[in-house]
C-alpha cells in the first residue's frame, strides 16, 4: 500500500507532463502554419510598410516555435544529434531571415522616402544607391537559404527511422533541402527565380504545412491516449 501511494504522484504527474507535451505539439504546429500563412498576407496584400513588416516578422516568430515542437516531439521517441544540430541550424536561418526582413523593408521605405523628398537632380543617384543597398539584404537571404537548407537535411536524417515520420516523410525533405542549396549555388550570387531557375521556397512552405497538419494529428492523438 505504501510503494502505490509513494508511486502515484509520480504516475500522475508524468501523465501531467506528457499532457503538456502534447497541447505544446499541437500549438507549436499551429504556430508554424500561422507563420506561414503571415508570410503569404505580408507579400500579397496592399498593407502599410509598419504593417506588412510586423506581418512578415512574425512568420520566422512562430516557425521557431514550431521548430521547438518538431524537436521536442522526435526527441520524445528518438533523440540524436542531428535532431539537435537541425534545431540550432535553423533557428539561426530564422534569425537571419528576421535581420533580412528587417533590412529589407527598412531601407526599402527610407529610401523611397528619401527619393520622394529629393530634388530631381538628385533622385537618379538615390535609386542607385537604393538599388545597391538592395544586395545587402540579398547578401542575408543567400545565407537564410544554406542554413535553411542544412537544417532541413539535418531533420531529415533525424526522422528517417522515426516510427511517427521515418522514410516517407525524410526522403521529400532531404531533396527539398538538397535543392534549396544547389540551386543557390548554380545562380550564385542572384535569387534562383530571378535567373529563371526553380524557386524550391514555396515547395518547402507547403511541406511545413503539412509536417504542421502531420504534428496536430500525433499532438491530439497523443492527448487523447493520456
Amino acid at each position: 500500500m505504501w510503494k502505490v501511494r509513494h508511486f502515484l504522484p509520480l504516475i500522475l504527474n508524468h501523465s501531467m507532463r506528457t499532457d503538456s507535451k502534447s497541447s505544446f505539439y499541437v500549438t507549436g504546429s499551429i504556430c508554424g502554419i500561422a507563420g506561414v500563412v503571415c508570410y503569404i498576407l505580408a507579400i500579397s496584400l496592399p498593407l502599410s510598410p509598419k504593417f506588412s513588416f510586423l506581418l512578415a516578422l512574425a512568420w520566422p516568430i512562430f516557425s521557431i516555435v514550431f521548430a521547438f515542437a518538431i524537436y521536442k516531439f522526435v526527441a520524445h521517441n528518438y533523440q540524436s544529434i542531428y535532431n539537435q544540430l537541425a534545431f540550432i541550424f535553423v533557428t539561426i536561418a530564422f534569425v537571419m531571415v528576421s535581420i533580412m526582413i528587417s533590412v529589407q523593408v527598412v531601407v526599402k521605405t527610407a529610401m523611397q522616402d528619401s527619393i520622394s523628398k529629393a530634388a530631381a537632380s538628385d533622385e537618379s543617384v538615390l535609386e542607385l544607391i537604393a538599388n545597391s543597398l538592395r544586395w545587402v539584404d540579398l547578401g542575408v537571404d543567400l545565407a537564410w537559404d544554406i542554413f535553411l537548407g542544412v537544417a532541413l537535411l539535418l531533420l531529415a536524417r533525424a526522422i528517417w527511422n522515426h516510427p511517427k515520420f521515418g522514410k516517407w516523410w525524410s526522403l521529400p525533405l532531404a531533396v527539398l533541402a538538397a535543392a534549396l542549396i544547389v540551386l543557390n549555388m548554380l545562380t550564385f550570387p542572384y535569387p534562383p527565380d530571378s535567373q529563371g531557375v526553380l524557386d524550391v521556397g514555396p515547395f518547402i512552405g507547403l511541406f511545413m504545412i503539412l509536417l504542421g497538419g502531420r504534428l496536430v494529428y500525433l499532438g491530439r492523438k497523443l492527448k487523447m491516449s493520456t
